[in-house]
């Protein structure tokens, strides 16, 4: 074997090596990091979860603006959901975090973030909306809460004449902070029947609702 191959080879060897030693190192150190999990579970089980580590939706909400909220299907086809119902509250958390405990205490304390839906009912005579909400625990000092209603500070972002965003900074306990992130939307099906007047209306009309029927843990 000439010097030249020898030399390739150990240079192989050494490039080898080095990549083994940084995919061990990647190995033990990735797994101390975020392992991220999730669990679906319906919106009346969320206070169970939770305790007082959020604020919640009253049912009155629901009630007043002709809403119903979404259930998570198990499958998704096509980008479609499909298959059994399965809760309707997503919650995601750090499963690492969690010492592999299955408590409600730890899932809450290694809280991501919390989603769920509402629409409107097919009865509603009221104009049909979709409403997203997203619920998370940690603070965000990017966020410029310019505005203030009913004692809440919040955001507001307008995406189009049929889209409006929210962002609610809460305090459902001592030093703590749980930020309400919600996208309320004209449903598409329906959005060219009414006028931009109308619609802004329908939207300000339930995010003020919104801010009306949030609730703490001891007043559930």
């Amino acid at each position: 074997m000439t010097k030249t191959k020898k030399s390739m080879l150990i240079t192989v060897i050494v490039l080898l090596v080095v990549f083994l030693i940084i995919g061990i190192i990647l190995g033990c150190l990735l797994p101390s990091g975020y392992s991220p999990g999730n669990m679906c579970i319906y919106y009346e089980e969320l206070s169970t979860v939770m305790n007082d580590n959020i604020v919640y939706i009253s049912n009155e909400f629901c009630q007043e603006n002709q809403l119903s909220i979404v259930g998570i299907q198990r499958g998704m086809y096509m980008g479609e959901p499909y298959d059994e119902i399965i809760g309707e509250v997503e919650i995601s958390y750090n499963r690492k975090s969690m010492k592999n405990s299955a408590d409600y205490y730890t899932l809450a304390q290694n809280l991501e973030s919390i989603s769920y839906s509402f629409s409107s009912k097919e009865d509603s005579d009221l104009i049909p909306v979709d409403i997203r909400v997203f619920v998370f625990t940690k603070k965000n000092k990017d966020v410029n809460y310019e505005y203030e209603d009913g004692g809440y500070q919040y955001t507001k972002e307008d995406l189009s004449v049929n889209e409006k965003r929210y962002e609610i900074k809460t305090t459902p306990k001592k030093r703590a902070i749980c930020r309400l992130y919600w996208s309320i939307s004209i449903s598409k099906d329906v959005a060219d029947n009414y006028t931009e007047e109308e619609k802004n209306a329908r939207i300000e009309q339930i995010f003020k609702s919104a801010l009306d029927n949030i609730v703490y843990y001891d007043e559930l």
